[in-house]
């Protein structure tokens, strides 16, 4: 009987070890397992999400890089290395690797990588310029992930899952990387990370379970082994208490009597207790984690928002941007059509508005747009009717059009309202506009068009006086299309070598000997044929393309006069003329300098011509380059004397060798004028030294009254009309002069 009893009570307690067990085991690994599922899901999830955000954060930075760029505030390469340098680190002297940038967190070994088109690393951490189109894999796999990513990217974005070495164990593990296609750049942004590292809180929860359940399991064997009659009880009740934990009642606690028992039973209880104290805190984790997320994903929403409403309307104003009034136009252009009648089209712009900004900043111009924006909505009824289309112009759409009258009194309405003064930092602004009026469908039936002639309207009133409105006729954009033509042509003119130089002669009227020439420029088109200076010059100023087509001027005339020089006509003088723009031109004599160089030319024999504007645009900096002139021993001469506003007193300070009377002085002579400022004119330069060239001599009798007037040289039809250098030469070589 006693061998019963312990053999029923061996098997009481190995019973009580196997309920125990089951009693610990199951609730403990389903509980270990599902925290440690849902916790692992939810952080792959969160890693996701993370580098899916950081690439489009990435791209957000591309864009705001971009706008800089376009905005002229930093360089195209200057804005791409900081960006490189912001998502992956500053690089390293070899050229290859950066130094990792720890602000932005990727998990412990996760980083940005960027891909060209073609699979070179455009930005690496280690591996920057190299060729990656053909890297596989590491381990069983051998996958082409470069070209996945950048597959993935190309279709919108997504994940491509592949396997690499670690950088810290050397072993293969596997990798997440998000990529996405920036468009502006061209740019494959790709963001990576190990899947272990987004795991390890994960891990710490399940190796924290493992550990929990192994000493709960050594303590309830030991329990049962040693007290196995008063642990009955506690075990039902840990078990219970285990139960309740499983069902997510972690408000329970177990009795302070089992807690603070110093056998078995409370070491268990308190492991148990501990064991729920850290799956309740873990599960908190996981709570406020996802509360954080939740957080992060409805700010996402809500920035994506305001760039939303950033793209439709403008941030200063408040009014609609361009592309929003160009659906709003075309949505009114449509209902037009439907109920065949008109619609009008308004562009405002501010006259002279620079001014504004560069006489009191731009946080005052900023203010006036927006004070002006403000009297316009008062005026205008509908507000989507109303938008600011570039920095300082407005444009708006009157609806149901009866006649022109109604059109007429809308702008006058409108101008109106800059007849009051703005406030601006307690200061009264005045300041005006110019409106443009196109009609649909009489000047469109499109948008952009309606908008185009507009505005070529409204450059018509800013050109006539401004502060006026115009409805669009079709010459306007005529003359803009000949101009826009006229600028197309030229880029190319220089390069099809279709500029000629024509030369005038200028004669000695003591001897009557040729001794100079003006170089003056012809355009020789196939389709415009023979264009005069007067035609395309302020096109070229305004353009740029000044500089290159004078550059051309001075050389060619150069290499022409030394052709003269090696025929026999060692003393021969060949003139230019300077454009404002060049003059400007801090290095405009080493720029000439390197030229007489090239062509062999002596300096004294290139006569540079400037008129009284540009010397008196800024006199200080004049007389410095004309010095710089003088030093490489060019000949300065002054165009068209008289008509500008140089004083004596500031004509002595130039250091200049002549005088070039306007053709206006000479005209008239002796009939309409009696040669008065031509006089004058002449005995001005004899007093300062200088000699005097009369343009425009065209009789003889202009050319006796400057013979008895003791003027050193004429040019004129008199003598010679512009002719090219092949006529020159005959000219030179007949050694033909005055009669």
């Amino acid at each position: 009987m006693k061998k019963k009893c312990e053999i029923l009570k061996l098997s009481i307690r190995k019973k009580l070890i196997i309920v125990a067990l089951l009693l610990l085991l199951i609730p403990t690994l389903f509980l270990g397992l599902t925290s440690f599922g849902y916790a692992k899901n939810e952080l792959d999830q969160k890693g996701q999400m993370i580098l899916k955000n950081s690439v489009n954060s990435a791209i957000d930075l591309i864009e705001q890089k971009r706008r800089e760029v376009t905005e002229g505030k930093i360089s195209l390469e200057d804005a791409q290395e900081q960006v490189k340098t912001y998502l992956i680190g500053e690089q390293i002297k070899n050229g290859v690797a950066r130094k990792r940038n720890e602000r932005i967190d990727l998990g412990e070994n996760g980083y940005f990588v960027i891909y060209s088109e073609e699979g070179y690393a455009v930005a690496h951490p280690s591996l920057e310029g190299k060729y990656l189109w053909n890297e596989q894999s590491k381990g069983k796999g051998k996958e082409f992930f470069v070209r996945e990513c950048i597959s993935k990217a190309e279709s919108g974005g997504g994940f491509t899952y592949y396997n690499w070495e670690d950088p810290k164990t050397g072993k293969v593990e596997s990798k997440i990387a998000y990529t996405d296609f920036e468009p502006n750049w061209g740019w494959y942004i790709s963001a990576s990370s190990y899947i272990s590292d987004f795991n390890s809180g994960a891990n710490k929860i399940r190796n924290s379970l493992i550990y929990t359940l192994f000493i709960a399991i050594i303590v309830g064997i030991m329990i049962i082994v040693i007290f196995s009659n008063k642990i009955v009880e506690p075990i039902v009740v840990l078990a219970e208490y285990v139960e309740e934990i499983e069902n997510g009642n972690y408000a329970l606690n177990i009795s302070e009597g089992v807690l603070k028992r110093k056998d078995e039973v409370g070491l268990l209880a308190r492991a148990i207790d501990k064991m729920k104290s850290q799956l309740k805190e873990n599960f908190e984790k996981i709570y406020f984690q996802n509360k954080a997320l939740e957080e992060e994903m409805k700010e996402r929403k809500r920035d994506q928002e305001d760039i939303n409403y950033l793209k439709r309307y403008d941030i200063l104003t408040g009014l609609p941007q361009k592309a929003t009034f160009i659906e709003i136009l075309e949505s009114s252009i449509n209902k037009a059509k439907y109920e065949n009648r008109f619609i009008g089209i308004m562009t405002l712009g501010l006259d002279d508005f620079k001014f504004i900004n560069e006489a009191m900043g731009h946080l005052s111009g900023d203010e006036l747009l927006v004070q002006v924006a403000r009297r316009l909505k008062e005026q205008i009824k509908d507000i989507n009717a109303l938008s600011r289309i570039t920095g300082d112009e407005f444009a708006i759409i009157l609806d149901n059009i009866l006649n022109i009258e109604q059109i007429i009194a809308t702008a006058n309405s409108l101008l109106a309202i800059f007849s009051e003064p703005f406030i601006i930092q307690e200061k009264e602004i005045f300041i005006t506009a110019s409106i443009g009026i196109s009609i649909c469908p009489l000047d469109g039936i499109n948008p952009e068009t309606l908008i185009m002639n507009a505005t070529s309207a409204q450059n018509h009133v800013k050109k006539n006086g401004k502060n006026n409105y115009q409805i669009y006729s079709k010459e306007m954009n005529e003359n803009a299309y000949g101009k826009l033509e006229m600028i197309t042509y030229l880029r190319h003119a220089l390069e099809k070598e279709e500029f000629v130089l024509y030369y005038q002669p200028q004669v000695n009227l003591s001897t009557g000997i040729i001794t100079g020439v003006e170089a003056l420029i012809r355009w020789e088109h196939p389709k415009l044929g023979l264009v005069y200076p007067d035609k395309f010059i302020s096109v070229a100023e305004k353009t740029g393309m000044i500089l290159p087509i004078s550059e051309w001027v001075i050389r060619k005339a150069c290499e022409q006069n030394k052709k003269w020089h090696e025929e026999g006509n060692e003393e021969l003088l060949v003139s230019v003329n300077l454009s404002a723009m060049q003059f400007k031109k801090k290095d405009l004599s080493k720029t000439i300098n390197k030229i007489l160089d090239y062509t062999g030319l002596s300096p004294k024999h290139l006569e540079v011509e400037i008129t009284e504007g540009m010397l008196m645009e800024n006199i200080e900096q004049a007389v410095q380059i004309l010095s710089e002139l003088k030093e490489i021993g060019v000949q300065v001469a002054i165009d068209d004397f008289g008509t500008g506003y140089s004083s004596l007193s500031y004509l002595r300070e130039f250091p200049i060798d002549r005088l070039k009377i306007d053709r206006s002085f000479i005209m008239g002579i002796p009939d309409e004028d009696n040669g008065s400022i031509a006089n004058i004119i002449i005995e001005l330069a004899k007093s300062l030294n200088l000699k005097v060239v009369a343009e425009g001599v065209e009789t003889e009798n202009h050319m006796d009254f400057l013979k008895d007037r003791r003027c050193d040289e004429m040019q004129g039809y008199y003598f010679s009309r512009p002719l090219p250098a092949e006529k020159i030469t005959q000219l030179l070589m007949d050694r033909k002069g005055l009669v």
